[in-house]
């Protein structure tokens, strides 16, 4: 398993509370777990995309 570390950031509240509101239906047991997936999410649609450009 790969290390991790820890960042602290700053979100408007109304951000946080849909965050929350996601971790409530259960999708995700945590803030970090859930922001972890979207940025994974995120990088391999950019990666994804960047590969489209150069081809």
């Amino acid at each position: 398993m790969q290390k991790t570390e820890i960042i602290n950031i700053r979100l408007p509240g109304e951000l946080i509370k849909k965050l929350d509101s996601i971790i409530q239906q259960k999708t995700f047991n945590t803030r970090s777990e859930a922001i972890r997936h979207f940025l994974r999410e995120y990088a391999e649609q950019q990666k994804t995309t960047t590969r489209g450009k150069t081809e």
